[in-house]
């Protein structure tokens, strides 16, 4: 699967799709996002992934166990902490093009 291109909408998919009133509105209002917008929610979408599977990482690791639960309530800060600044820099990256 190719890479998205930058501050383009969302493709609309083919296929069965739902016909709940709530469900086609939603539909259609992420297909209406274009521009710095689309590019937005693609990178907090990539960022917040990024931020789960971190935490499912850090918990699956040898070492979490033996931490005191203060030790890790600093451990996730921190995982939150450098995601939250990856994120933003990528955000205004995006801001300048």
């Amino acid at each position: 699967m190719g890479q998205a291109k930058r501050f383009s909408a969302r493709k609309p998919r083919f296929g069965p799709l739902s016909v709940n009133p709530e469900t086609a509105r939603v539909r259609e209002y992420q297909q209406s996002r274009v521009g710095f917008q689309a590019e937005q929610v693609r990178i907090s979408t990539k960022y917040r992934t990024r931020l789960t599977k971190a935490k499912s990482h850090l918990h699956d690791s040898k070492g979490w166990s033996k931490l005191s639960s203060k030790e890790q309530v600093q451990k996730e800060r921190e995982l939150m902490n450098r995601n939250q600044r990856e994120k933003e820099a990528e955000l205004n990256a995006a801001a300048k093009e």
